[in-house]
């Protein structure tokens, strides 16, 4: 088991005895905010420190949390109503058929955010070319920065998903296509080379976003359901959605819109690896862009 790994068993500590992975973010942010928590008091590198952490707040937490069991199923339940009308007009515009998963997805990431934009079936062409030339593009470098090729599974489902995080927070979709290929193989259970994971990314670093007071998540739920991509499969948007919260927290941390300055600090610091990172990110984008011309 990898640090890393170790880190989120800690955290899965705190809710030992509740099933609903929803339910478990969304008691958590409740009570992070009811009791003035903060990351530094539950987070640490050291996986045993961690659980030290967690274990003072633990029954609190638990019964805490047993009293907005009715409170948070009205609420999903209210809002998965609006958000099947969203999925209609999304299927509609784009002939895509979306999965069961998908549309909880949907539902969680527009309580947090509120509505998401719409996604024509053209946008979903243009990116499928920027994918072939990606891959076409990808051939061209050493086999260790050949991310993906013609064997990764590329879903509809979640082209779309860079599509619509990308519209929301407005970054260019292919940009975040790039970063998901670079860091993850597009894969949320990789755990090796390149690819780490994106969902191991999501709570290092997507998660201080949440606990930044100008952030924009409206009702938090989601995030500690996207620690445990080791054990468990979650949609693709997931892995996006907390790409783009990554990307927005270092925008706030650094004060910076600057997305070439922001992408050099994803990776954390401010080192020659960043640097390196930053441009290999910039430079495939760059191409990719000369490239499809025609249809950018």
């Amino acid at each position: 088991m990898t640090l890393a790994e170790k880190r989120l068993d800690a955290f899965e500590y705190l809710f030992q005895g509740i099933q609903d992975d929803y339910f478990k973010g969304y008691a958590f942010w409740k009570y992070v905010k009811s009791k003035g928590i903060e990351m530094f008091h539950i987070y640490d590198p050291d996986p045993k420190e961690m659980v030290r952490k967690i274990s003072k707040i633990k029954n609190d937490f638990i019964e805490f949390a047993s009293k907005l069991v009715t409170e948070y199923h009205t609420l999903f339940n209210s809002k998965y109503k609006e958000t099947l009308e969203y999925v209609n007009k999304l299927e509609k515009a784009t002939g895509i058929k979306l999965s069961q998963q998908m549309k909880i997805a949907l539902n969680i990431i527009r309580m947090e955010i509120g509505d998401l934009p719409i996604v024509t079936k053209a946008e979903m062409d243009k990116l499928k070319e920027h994918v072939k030339n990606l891959i076409e593009y990808l051939k061209t470098l050493p086999s260790d920065k050949r991310y993906i090729d013609e064997r990764t599974k590329i879903s509809d489902e979640l082209l779309l998903s860079f599509i619509i995080i990308g519209k929301k927070f407005g970054y260019d979709p292919l940009l975040l296509l790039i970063i998901g290929a670079r860091e993850s193989s597009l894969n949320n259970k990789a755990n090796s080379g390149y690819a780490i994971g994106i969902s191991q990314q999501t709570f290092f670093g997507a998660f201080p976003y949440y606990f930044h007071p100008k952030n924009n998540i409206k009702i938090p739920i989601l995030l500690p359901t996207m620690y445990s991509d080791i054990k468990k499969d979650f949609p693709d948007i997931y892995s996006i959605y907390a790409m783009a919260l990554t990307l927005e927290n270092k925008k706030l941390e650094k004060k910076t819109n600057d997305i070439w300055e922001v992408i050099f600090y994803y990776k954390s610091s401010n080192t020659p690896t960043s640097q390196e990172y930053a441009n290999e990110i910039k430079t495939i984008y760059e191409k990719l862009l000369k490239r499809n011309k025609k249809i950018s």
